[in-house]
C-alpha cells in the first residue's frame, strides 16, 4: 500500500522539489530518513533530554500558579497552556531554543501559523482529488496566502541553520538536542547522490523538512492527549480514576520535583490513564491513507481495486463493541491487566469486565515501518506534564462543556475549541507514612 501523499494544490508549496520530508517520502527513502533520524529517538537520547522536559514543565506549572493564587474561580483555557509547553519543549529539541510561548503567555507567530496550515492542507486533499479542480484552484489562490507560507518555510530554514551554527561554537553550553543525533547525517556537499541514496544521509533541503514535520508531529498531537486527559479525569463519573490518579502519585513520590520521566515508568494508573485517553480520544484523527496498488488487493477478505483510498479509521475502531466491552465508557482498568500498560496495546489480559477487549487492535501511534518514531518521548512528555499538573493543582473542568470531546471536526488533527478550567493549588504535597500504609492495605 502506497503511502497517500499531503498535498497543497498546485507547485507553490513545493519549497524544495524533489526533496520531501520524512512523512512523504516512498518506502526506500523513508527507511533512508528513519535511519538518519534514528538515533535522536533511541532510549540512551531520550534519557539525554529529560532536563528539557522537566525545566518546561516546571515552568508551565509556575506560571499556571498565578490563576491558582489569583481572583477564586478565574477561568484558564488549557488547551492554549498544552499547546504552549509542548511546542516550547520541541522547539528546544528541535532547534536548541525554544518558541517562547510559556515566557509571553502566546503563541509565537510559527507556532500560530500552524492551525490554519494543516486546514488548508485537509482541503487541499479533497480539492486535488476531483480531477482538474485542483489545477484551476491553484492559479486562484491568493498571492497573500503563498506569501505568508514561503515565510513560515523560511523561518524554519533560519531557525535550523542557527542551530548548525551553534555546533561549531565552542563556547556555548548546549543541552543535548535532536540535531546532535542528526547533523552527522546531513549531506557535507562532497557526497554525490548516489552515495547519500545508499547512506544513512540527509539533504539540507530533507533536513529543513523534516525539523518543520519534526516540530509540528511532536506538538500538536500531544496537546491534545494532554487535554483529553483533563477532560475526561474530570467528568463525574472519573472521579474514582481521578482519585487513584492522585493516590498512585503520593504514594509513589514524596515531592514534585520528585517526579521525573524515568520514575514515572512506576506509575501504572497513569499509563492506563492515557492509553484511555488515546482510545476515546486518539491524537491520530484521519485515517492515515494508502493507495491501493495497480493490481488491487485483497483486504481482510475484500477484494479492493487499484487506486482506491483505503485506510484505517482508529476513532471507529476504537469505538466498536465488537472489539471493545463498554466501549464509550473511559474506564482506565481496562488497561491494567498483566503486560498491558504500554502504549502499543497486548493481546494478553486478566480476567473480569475487559478480558476480552482487542487490545492488538489499539494502535495509536500507527504500524509497521511508518510508525511514529517519537512514540516513547510523547508519552514521557504527557506522563510528566499530566503527573505535576495534577500533583500540584485540583484542576475543575467548568460547566457547560460537556461536550468538548465529541463535537470536533478534524484537519489532519483536531479542530480543538477553548478547554476552561480553574485551578486551585492543593494543599497536602505527599503522603503521610501513616496513608501510605492505608494504601497499602
Amino acid at each position: 500500500m502506497l503511502k497517500e501523499e499531503l498535498v497543497f494544490p498546485g507547485d507553490d508549496f513545493e519549497f524544495f522539489h524533489p526533496a520531501k520530508p520524512m512523512i512523504s517520502c516512498d518506502g526506500i527513502n523513508h527507511a533512508r530518513h528513519r535511519r538518519a533520524v534514528g538515533n535522536a529517538f533511541s532510549d540512551r537520547a531520550l534519557r539525554t533530554y529529560e532536563p528539557v522536559l522537566v525545566q518546561y514543565a516546571n515552568k508551565m506549572m509556575d506560571t499556571l500558579q498565578q490563576y491558582a493564587d489569583g481572583t477564586p474561580g478565574h477561568a484558564v483555557n488549557i488547551m492554549d497552556w498544552f499547546h504552549f509547553v509542548m511546542f516550547d519543549i520541541t522547539s528546544a529539541l528541535v532547534f536548541g531554543k525554544s518558541f517562547g510561548n510559556l515566557d509571553n503567555g502566546r503563541y509565537h507567530p510559527w507556532v500560530a501559523r500552524v492551525f490554519p496550515g494543516m486546514k488548508l492542507i485537509a482541503w487541499s486533499m479533497v480539492i486535488t482529488a476531483i480531477p482538474g479542480l485542483g489545477r484551476l484552484v491553484s492559479c486562484l489562490l491568493p498571492k497573500g496566502m503563498v506569501t505568508e507560507a514561503k515565510h513560515h518555510m523560511q523561518s524554519i530554514v533560519d531557525m535550523t541553520e542557527a542551530r548548525r551554527s551553534s555546533t561549531s561554537d565552542s563556547s556555548l553550553h548546549r543541552q543535548t538536542d535532536f540535531m546532535d543525533y542528526i547533523l552527522p547525517n546531513i549531506q557535507d556537499g562532497s557526497r554525490g547522490r548516489e552515495e547519500q541514496h545508499k547512506e544513512s544521509v540527509l539533504s539540507t533541503e530533507e533536513l529543513y523538512l523534516n525539523s518543520q514535520l519534526l516540530c509540528i508531529a511532536g506538538s500538536e498531537t500531544t496537546a491534545s492527549l494532554l487535554a483529553g486527559a483533563v477532560f475526561f479525569l474530570s467528568r463525574p463519573e472519573s472521579a474514582q480514576h481521578k482519585d487513584r490518579l492522585m493516590s498512585e502519585l503520593r504514594d509513589i513520590f514524596a515531592s514534585e520535583d520528585d517526579i521525573t520521566p524515568l520514575k514515572l515508568n512506576k506509575a501504572t494508573h497513569l499509563a492506563a490513564v492515557l492509553n484511555e485517553c488515546l482510545r476515546l480520544y486518539p491524537p491520530g484523527a484521519i485515517n492515515m491513507p494508502r493507495t491501493v496498488p495497480p493490481g488491487g488487493a485483497t483486504i481482510d477478505g475484500r477484494y479492493v481495486p487499484g487506486g482506491a483510498i483505503v485506510g484505517i479509521a482508529q476513532y471507529a475502531a476504537y469505538r466498536s463493541s465488537t472489539h471493545w466491552t463498554d466501549p464509550l465508557v473511559f474506564a482506565p482498568e481496562r488497561w491494567l491487566a498483566a503486560g498491558t500498560t504500554g502504549n502499543t496495546g497486548n493481546k494478553d489480559s486478566a480476567g473480569g469486565r475487559y478480558a476480552n477487549d482487542r487490545r492488538d487492535i489499539f494502535k495509536p501511534f500507527s504500524y509497521g515501518p511508518r510508525n511514529c518514531i517519537g512514540q516513547n518521548l510523547a508519552i514521557a512528555e504527557c506522563r510528566l506534564v499530566i503527573a505535576r499538573l495534577f500533583w500540584r493543582f485540583d484542576v475543575e473542568v467548568l460547566p457547560g462543556q460537556d461536550g468538548w470531546a465529541y463535537n470536533q471536526r478534524t484537519y489532519l488533527s483536531w479542530e480543538k475549541p477553548p478547554l476552561m478550567v480553574k485551578l486551585r493549588r492543593r494543599q497536602c504535597s505527599s503522603k503521610t507514612k501513616e496513608e501510605k500504609e492505608g494504601t497499602k492495605t
